[in-house]
Order: structure tokens, then sequence, then C-alpha cells
């Protein structure tokens, strides 16, 4: 969990001028409840995190927006993320990235669709963002299925079901954003690459020449959702597949960091141990989890993963993760630049690999 909720800090926003990767968006929540009501009819309910950017939970009723909870009809609940963005310079990329949850969509892909602004409709041809006040605002439908985080079982290490599912999920994904990238090209080539996310943390990791030559082949590179861990998927039980949102870090990389990024946490507590306490844990076996993926992801993509291709996509994310840590504690300077929870985290990477 300590893990899932580092993931969720690790999205700054990309810009032309050097920004602290705990850059907060300082949100009006007012304003954001102004906006809801006028373009969604979505009530505001409670923020739930402050980063980059800002999470919060609302509901309306199936005839409309009821404040005070009292209306008839069923109350349903949205998840609503807003980012502070004065010059409008990431508009693009939100409207992008909603493009291709929507096309995701449409491919029978289990994604959290975006909710349309009242008026629009009921499909998804309405508007799914809002640009106001210098506030990005979007509206989506809460997943399906249960949270795997906190599992007394450890399903999302220990159960083959779940983690064949995962690579599945992540093999039709891979094959789905290649048909959206011809439909769409010119939001494939806006897309970021995977080190340009975090500040571009990823530039300072040593590619070997065998993967910058399968750069921008279509076999090996593509649109990613670049952050498929534990706690951005529910667990459908009766389909025994995933529901996924948190589309933040789709970025453009080879398709194996993808699957690299999901199964890292299985490495890192193999070798880590437990964050934060460095506890061993036995179930962490990245070899039998690793090839559970694997199976998944090859048969839902019809190819065959070269593996020693994705043991280097491992060492690159082991990399970054070093990387970002050792800046962040830098830039944690005399300990008041970050949350005491992520502290911590960085503290336990940084003893791993620093």
């Amino acid at each position: 969990e300590h893990f899932c909720c580092a993931q969720e800090k690790l999205s700054p926003l990309r810009s032309n001028v050097e920004m602290s990767l705990f850059k907060t968006s300082e949100v009006d929540d007012e304003v954001v409840k102004k906006m809801l009501a006028e373009h969604w009819g979505v009530a505001l309910e409670k923020c739930v995190k402050r980063s980059q950017n800002v999470t919060y939970f609302g509901y309306r009723n199936e005839e409309g927006a009821d404040e005070g909870g009292s209306g008839e009809g069923k109350r349903v609940q949205y998840a609503i993320r807003a980012t502070v963005d004065e010059s409008g310079e990431n508009v693009q990329r939100f409207e992008d990235e909603l493009a291709l949850i929507v096309f995701l969509h449409g491919r029978g892909m289990e994604v959290c669709l975006p909710l349309p602004t009242r008026g629009d409709g009921d499909g998804c041809g309405g508007r799914v963002l809002v640009y106001e006040n210098g506030i990005v605002l979007s509206v989506f439908h809460f997943a399906d299925g249960r949270s795997l985080l906190g599992s007394p079982d450890k399903e999302y290490m220990v159960s083959e079901l779940v983690i064949t599912s995962w690579g599945r999920w992540l093999g039709r994904l891979h094959v789905n954003t290649a048909a959206f990238a011809v439909e769409r090209p010119e939001v494939a080539a806006r897309m970021r690459t995977w080190a340009q996310l975090h500040e571009a943390v990823g530039e300072g990791i040593a590619i070997a020449a065998e993967d910058r030559a399968r750069e921008n082949d279509p076999e090996h590179w593509g649109i990613l959702h670049g952050d498929l861990n534990v706690s951005n998927f529910s667990w459908v039980d009766s389909t025994a597949t995933l529901s996924v949102f948190d589309w933040d870090q789709a970025c453009t990389g080879w398709y194996l960091m993808d699957v690299a990024q999901a199964a890292f946490v299985c490495y890192m507590m193999h070798e880590a141990g437990a964050p934060v306490s460095g506890e061993p844990v036995p179930d962490a076996q990245p070899e039998q989890f690793s090839r559970w993926m694997l199976a998944g992801y090859e048969a839902a993509r019809g190819v065959s993963v070269d593996r020693d291709m994705f043991d280097r996509m491992v060492g690159y994310r082991r990399e970054f993760y070093r990387l970002f840590c050792k800046r962040a504690a830098e830039e944690d300077g005399n300990g008041t630049a970050i949350d005491e929870g992520m502290r911590a985290f960085i503290a336990y990477v940084n003893r791993w690999l620093n």
C-alpha cells in the first residue's frame, strides 16, 4: 500500500520550466463545486487526494444534482479530477487522454469512462473536459469490482488467475492502442514518451542499443497506460478481469515497459522487503509472477515475448526508482517538502538502491 500511495504522487505535469517532483495543484474547492454543478449536475462530496492533480468524489441522482442527498432516484458516485493550468498548456494532453479512454471503451476494454457534461447527451459524444478559471476538470464513472489493495490473501501477488488476467488485459490494451494510433496518428504523435514523465527523470537512464533500435518500431513501441499498478484497477470477480482507471501517465514507450511497471512491485518486495519496513515478503516470487503475467500477455496480444528484453525493462524501472528517489531526497532538503508517508517510501527505496 505504501508503494501504491507513492505511485499516486509520481505524476507531475511536464513543463518547459524546472518543477519540483512534488508540486501540488492549489485548486479552489468552491470553484470546482460550482463548475461541477453547472456543467455536470454533480454535487461535490469530498477531496480524497491533493498532489499534481486533485481528486474528489462527487455524486448525483439519476435525475440530476441533489446536493442535499434527499432527491429521488439512485445516488451515483463519481471520481473527479481537477488540475490547475493557468496557461492552458496541458489541456490538449488531457483531451488526448480522454479520447484514448473513449476509444478503448468502444473496443470493449474495461475502462472508467469520462462523464459527458449535462445537456450533451448520454453517449460519449458530449464534452468530457471543461477548462475554466484556470482549472481543467473531468468527471469519471467509478470502476466496477473491488480493490485488491490490502487483500489479506495478497491476491495481486499470489493468484495465478489475477496475475494472468492482469497480463491479458495489458495484451488487449496494446492491441487496441496500436489501432488507436492508426486511427488517430496526430494524437499518438503528441503523446509524451515514457522518459519525459516525472520531470524527465527517465532521460538519465542508460538504454541498451537493441532497445534503442526498437524505438518507434510498431511491433515493440506504442501507447502505454504507464502505471498499471494494483492501485489503478479494481478486480471484477464475475468476469475475472480488471476495471482500469487513472491514465495520467499514458505515454509512448516499449510495450514491455508497461508490463514491467505492472510487475515491478513483486521485484521490489522480493529484493527490498515490504515498504517501508523492509520486512521479508516470502510471497513475492518475481519469476513465478512474471511467468504468469507474460503468459496472459502473450495469449492476448498474440506474440512471443523476448524475455531478455522484458528483464531489461524491469532494470530500467529499477533505475528510474533509484534516480527518482535520489532526487526526491535532495529536493526534500530540510524535511518539509514531502509528506511523511512519501518520505518514508523514498527512504525505503534509497536504502535499497542508493
